[in-house]
Order: C-alpha cells, then sequence, then structure tokens
C-alpha cells in the first residue's frame, strides 16, 4: 500500500495590516503634535533659572510686545480695553491662571500695569512666562 506524500505548506503571515496601523498611527501622532498650542507672535522672554509652571488648560495668556501691542489669548487688543477684556474672561473663572508673556524689552512699569489690572479684574493668580537660561561651562561646575 502506498501511501500519498503529503507536501508541507509553509505558514504565511501577512503583515500588511500591521504595517498599515503603524503608519497609521505614525501619520496621527506627527499631526497631532503639530496643534499643540504655538502662539504665532514672536516675544522675546527673558531668561529665568526656575523651574517651568504647570500648564493648565484654564488659563488666560497676555502677551506683551516690545511695540506696545497687547494680545489675550491671541487675540489683539488694543491697551484701553485691556481691563474689560480680563473683566470678562474673569467672570467666566476668577481661579484661572494669568499668563503674562512679556518681551523682555517691554517696561518693566508696563508689566506692572498688566498684573494691576489683572488684580483689578478679578484674578487671584498672576504668572510670569520666562524661558530657560542657556547654561553656561562655568556654571556647570562648582
Amino acid at each position: 500500500m502506498r501511501f500519498r506524500e503529503k507536501t508541507r505548506s509553509e505558514a504565511h503571515l501577512d503583515i500588511t495590516p500591521i504595517v498599515d496601523t503603524v503608519f497609521n498611527l505614525l501619520i496621527f501622532f506627527a499631526l497631532s503634535l503639530n496643534f499643540i498650542v504655538t502662539p504665532g507672535i514672536e516675544v522675546n522672554l527673558p531668561e529665568s533659572n526656575t523651574e517651568e509652571i504647570v500648564r493648565e488648560h484654564d488659563e488666560v495668556i497676555v502677551m506683551m510686545r516690545r511695540t506696545s501691542e497687547v494680545l489675550v489669548n491671541g487675540t489683539f487688543i488694543h491697551p484701553d480695553q485691556l481691563l474689560s477684556t480680563l473683566t470678562l474672561c474673569a467672570q467666566k473663572n476668577k481661579d484661572s491662571l494669568v499668563i503674562i508673556q512679556a518681551d523682555r524689552e517691554v517696561a518693566h512699569g508696563n508689566v506692572v500695569k498688566v498684573m494691576d489690572i489683572s488684580k483689578r479684574a478679578g484674578f487671584r493668580r498672576l504668572a510670569i512666562a520666562t524661558s530657560a537660561a542657556k547654561k553656561t561651562v562655568s556654571e556647570g561646575e562648582g
């Protein structure tokens, strides 16, 4: 009696769906990183060696440019309208953090005025944004 010899077929794993899924995830994460909030207005922040503040989802950002332009949450406003704009923001949530991003060439007195206006509008929490200082070789030694 002759038995038929079985031919072995090799198992083939199709990885095309896995590769497609990985590429879709890669594209998703690459595109979502571009939507991180970054203002389109350039402000040269003063440098600081302290830790970075924790960002909150409910915050009011006041940007001050050296050309006396003022932006609240990315919208240009006239400096005379700052109190009314911040008062409207404070009515939504007085516990919001007001972050003042002033160009390093803005006069200190103008920054203090914005801080005062923020307090008069009803905000209780203020922060001044800075950029991280670049460490030099001499700072690392010691």
